[in-house]
């Protein structure tokens, strides 16, 4: 007991002096690359605060930081960088301002791109901008690309209209047996589809999700594919979503022949929804076009 004790108190100086020897560092927009500058200086678990602007540049945040927005923000990475952020490191927290998403704007490849991580957060987060771009857009391939990774969490994203991307909105991809993915409230209105997730195993325990999309907007730019897919993805859980139809498009939401054992609960869904797996639970969804949605649940 005397022994556990010991070990407590260790850790919890431990802890305290990690938490005072951590740093604020506040950047506002100027020459140069001013915001990747910060990221270079900052030390594990210091904190950066990025001022209303600006920042023509692409960002590769290589050390867990907490970045935060104080107002509106725009990464420009222009379109010869591959991404205008990207995640090479565990235990990342970005966040935007209140009612002023952190914009990523641009990129050759993909607006955001997390690749194996973990411990990462996402909040108030855009991909693109809600002024129009267009005429200066790359045609981005991706909006966000999340690819592997556990422990998750993406709150509050944005894929906006003025993103011209070719490809995928959100993509979630290739996460393992026993991983958690997040995605809550997430807004996604471009790309084809809008939203995708494929090769996504379940949770470690039986019926746990691995991934789960809670309160989502999901609404494609381009038909007449389905706004949201999912392909040989498993123990996926999808709620409280609103579901829309591409331009042209009959079906807003598929699953097709290997993804099993995924649950469909209380979301709205416009026009049809397509279930080619086994086993998977459709329980209190509506139909708000006039299309047909599966009601079984195995």
């Amino acid at each position: 007991m005397r022994g556990d004790l010991s070990l407590t108190i260790v850790l919890a100086l431990v802890l305290t002096a990690s938490q005072l020897l951590a740093a604020k560092h506040t950047i506002s927009p100027g020459p140069g690359t001013p915001f990747q500058d910060a990221i270079d200086a900052a030390a594990v678990g210091d904190t950066i605060e990025v001022q209303p602007g600006t920042y023509p540049e692409a960002l590769v945040v290589t050390k867990a930081l907490k970045i935060r927005a104080t107002g509106e923000v725009h990464v420009d990475a222009g379109c010869l960088s591959p991404t205008a952020l990207e995640i090479a490191a565990d235990g990342v927290r970005i966040k935007g301002a209140r009612h002023f998403p952190f914009f990523f704007q641009r990129g050759q490849t993909t607006g955001i791109l997390v690749v194996g991580r973990s411990k990462i957060t996402l909040d108030s987060i855009g991909a693109g901008s809600p002024f129009d771009f267009a005429s200066t857009n790359c045609a981005t391939s991706v909006g966000i690309d999340v690819a592997g990774g556990s422990r998750i969490t993406l709150r509050n994203l944005r894929v906006g209209l003025a993103f011209d991307l070719t490809q995928v909105g959100i993509r979630v991809h290739d996460v393992a047996l026993g991983s958690k993915i997040k995605l809550i409230l997430p807004q996604v209105e471009q790309g084809n589809p809008a939203l995708d997730l494929h090769n996504v195993a379940p949770g470690a325990m039986r019926g746990e999700s691995g991934v789960s999309v809670v309160g989502a907007i999901v609404r494609s730019s381009a038909g007449p594919a389905p706004s949201m897919t999912l392909g040989s993805a498993d123990g996926v859980f999808v709620k409280s979503s609103s579901l829309f139809l591409s331009p042209g498009g009959t079906t807003a939401l598929a699953l097709d022949a290997s993804s099993d054992a995924n649950v469909v609960k209380q979301n709205s869904i416009e026009g049809d929804a397509l279930d080619a797996g086994v086993g998977n639970c459709w329980v209190d969804n509506v139909e708000f076009g006039s299309g047909v949605i599966p009601t079984t649940c195995p």
